[in-house]
Parts: C-alpha cells; structure tokens; sequence
C-alpha cells in the first residue's frame, strides 16, 4: 500500500482498507448475466433456430440456469423493446473456459479468435430470410459487429475487450448515445489486447 506523507509517498505493509459496498443478490445477478439482453442486439431467434443452433448447439456448452437453458454458456436470449426476441452474447464469452475438458466460468477464456474479420455483410445479407422488424435488428446489429472489425488482433488468443469498449463509446453521441454508424471521437488504430482475469481474483481486491 502506498500512502501520501506531505509531498512524497511511502510503500507501507498495511492492507488496503476495505471500501462501503452495495449489497447485492447473486441468485439475481447469476439470472440476469445468464439471462438478460443486455448487451441490446442480437442475432433474431428465428434465424439461430434455423441455422445457428445447429452450429453451436453441441453437447458440453449449455450451463444450470432458469433462462436460456437451451442455448450455449455465452449466448442468452432476450426480447428487446422492438418486441423481437433475439440470441445475444453475455459475459461468459469471455469469463468462462475450459480447462481438462471441464468448463470453468470465472475462467479467462484464451482461445477465441479475434483476428478475424468480415462477419458484417453476411449479418445484413440474412435480412432477407427474415420479417421487417428481425430484419432492423439484424441491421442493428450488423452495424455493431462493423465497427468491431476495427479491434482486430495480430493473432488468436489476445483479447481486445479495452479497445471494444472505446470503439462503442467512439460511435455514440456523448449527449444522447444515439448510434453513429461513422465514429464520432478519433480512434486509434493499434489495438492493444488485454489478458482476460479470473473472477475469482476479485476475493483478494477490496473494491471493484
């Protein structure tokens, strides 16, 4: 720990003291990361049940959980306020692995591929097998994965999450968040990947 004394600073043994945490409810915050469309598009569930379930559905990913129980450990599925309910991605896409043929959620997952790119068109092409408002969704969303295509790695296993996250803020208005197909703040174009941690690291942290 690293404590001010006048104009320096002084390393000290002490431990960092704990900082006032909000309660929470983990049945209820398991539910809603394995259950909530929070990350707002996704993929209409009439199209993944036609293609994608065929796809990724294999035996070994699904997870115990009240909602989506049908679906992958990183998909869930959701109705947005279109009405349209889609297959989205959650957090698990990235805080869950497997190690020794067994899946560990909490575990940094260090195989997806990142280095990959030109998802977009094909997204928007599928509009056409669809009903209008599937059809605004899979735009939505194609939009989304086009601009992500600017996060690409050197190379599988890095992972890119900081760099997303600028790229999402980047195209929405800083006043009312409304999407910008053309980002709105100047980007960077190296990407910088980061290693994904274990949750469980987190009992050793005070605070977030």
């Amino acid at each position: 720990m690293v404590v001010p004394t006048g104009s320096a600073a002084v390393a000290t043994d002490a431990p960092i003291p704990a900082s006032p945490q909000r309660p929470g409810d983990a049945k209820k915050g398991w539910d809603m990361l394995t259950g909530e469309g929070y990350v707002g598009c996704g993929v209409p569930r009439s199209l993944w049940d036609k293609f994608g379930a065929a796809a990724f559905g294999g035996s070994g990913t699904k997870i115990d959980r009240p909602r989506s129980a049908d679906l992958p450990y990183f998909l869930n599925a959701a109705k947005l306020a279109s009405g349209v309910e889609v297959v989205t991605a959650n957090c698990l896409g990235c805080h869950a692995a497997f190690m020794r043929g067994k899946l560990v959620i909490g575990l940094g997952e260090v195989s997806t591929d990142f280095a990959m790119g030109g998802v977009a068109d094909p997204l928007a092409m599928a509009g056409m097998m669809v009903g209008e408002a599937e059809r605004a969704e899979l735009g939505k969303l194609a939009g989304r994965v086009r601009a992500l295509e600017k996060v690409a790695t050197r190379t599988a296993g890095t992972n890119p999450a900081d760099h997303i996250a600028a790229v999402l803020f980047a195209h929405r208005d800083q006043k009312t968040l409304a999407w910008s197909d053309e980002p709105l703040i100047p980007l960077d174009g190296e990407v910088i990947p980061v290693d994904v941690p274990a949750w469980w690291l987190l009992k050793k942290k005070s605070a977030m």
